[in-house]
């Protein structure tokens, strides 16, 4: 959600040369959770709308990734009581990983294009502020 609040609606078409757009990055992210999230927890991530990668809007993008971040927290959850193909540990660091990916396609994307974000993407990475942020710690 942060890196979303640092792009413009125009940079929303911004590609990193050839693959995904900024806004197809963020609605891939959103998806896939979606998708992660149907194979164990099955109807209750059906209630989250699958986003059209070339139509999506910032609040569509907003409310998809806060939904199935909510998604991922009841997957973390039900993967700890019950382990299938995915152990926790496993399937955290590669979720990760994933999504990390994915950021910094985006934040290529940004920079390539002109639109360079005013903040450090090391912010990106400050857990403990962040937590702190959000009352977590």
């Amino acid at each position: 959600m942060r890196l979303l609040s640092w792009c413009s609606d125009e940079c929303m078409g911004d590609k990193p040369g050839q693959g995904k757009t900024v806004r197809g990055n963020f609605t891939h992210l959103s998806n896939v959770r979606r998708m992660w999230a149907k194979e164990k927890l099955g109807k209750t991530a059906e209630s989250v709308v699958k986003l059209d990668r070339q139509t999506a809007t910032r609040t569509d993008l907003v409310e998809g990734l806060t939904q199935t971040s909510k998604l991922m927290e009841r997957l973390f959850v039900a993967l700890q009581a019950k382990p299938g193909r995915w152990t926790l540990p496993l399937f955290l660091a590669y979720s990760v990983a994933h999504e990390e990916n994915h950021r910094s396609q985006i934040l290529t994307a940004l920079r390539i294009n002109g639109h360079e974000p005013e903040r450090s993407e090391m912010e990106l990475w400050d857990w403990p502020n962040i937590c702190k942020a959000l009352r977590l710690s």
